[in-house]
């Protein structure tokens, strides 16, 4: 373990955290610093580094929140993991780097942790919401996200494991390859079966009766929940 600062555009300190894991041959630095802000709202800071990184700064949405910190049950540590354990199953999402928390010495602290992760624009991914949206994809692309979306869910399913944020904002598409990625990986295992299918099935007809029904008709939303057997 060890102390980082972490640094907006300016060079000017944001917070200084304490890293509790590096992973995938992370070169360690003990300072890094903004140099593109790419969202920032009341729950996160994300941004990239000098070295083509994305570091994703998570604030509290509750008081109880910084509590998850003292068990690693934040956020913070639930993203982080949760983009492995996608990954060691075969579901891409980005590679993760480096997970820090809030110095717990520290009050006040604005941000009660940080991960660092792959960019997965430089792998030719993007938001599959506003390539819909602005035509960039025909029907027959659209048929084939469903059909990569299915088979990803599926995979889940039968992994039992609950992704907690499912929105097509959070789901990227290569127009390329026609992988599928997701990102903000709130993912985890939940081995009681029917906990599982409870809380596997609420999320899927959530995302069916909003996120996915912006874009894609009645027919083929039947179809994703026939094939999950939901």
């Amino acid at each position: 373990m060890k102390i980082v600062s972490i640094k907006n555009q300016l060079g000017k300190d944001i917070q200084r955290f304490l890293r509790l894991r590096i992973k995938n041959g992370y070169y360690i630095e003990d300072t890094h610093q903004l140099t593109e802000t790419i969202l920032d709202h009341k729950i996160s800071l994300v941004g990239t580094t000098k070295d083509g990184k994305v570091i994703k700064l998570i604030r509290a949405r509750t008081w109880h929140e910084k509590l998850k910190l003292l068990w690693g049950k934040s956020r913070t540590h639930i993203e982080f993991y949760g983009a492995s354990l996608l990954n060691e199953v075969g579901i891409r999402a980005p590679k993760v780097y480096e997970l820090g928390i809030k110095l717990p010495w520290q009050n006040g602290s604005e941000f009660i942790g940080y991960y660092i992760m792959e960019d997965l624009r430089q792998a030719d991914f993007q938001p599959i919401k506003p390539l819909i949206i602005s035509n960039a994809i025909n029907a027959h692309g659209k048929e084939i996200i469903l059909h990569q979306l299915t088979k990803k869910l599926m995979t889940m399913k039968q992994q039992q494991i609950i992704y907690g944020d499912l929105h097509f904002n959070n789901v990227f598409f290569n127009t390329q390859t026609k992988e599928l990625a997701f990102i903000d990986t709130g993912a985890k295992k939940v081995h009681s079966p029917s906990k599982f299918e409870k809380k596997f099935t609420q999320n899927i007809r959530k995302f069916c009766k909003g996120s996915a029904r912006e874009l894609f008709n009645k027919e083929q939303i039947d179809q994703l929940t026939l094939n999950l057997e939901i």
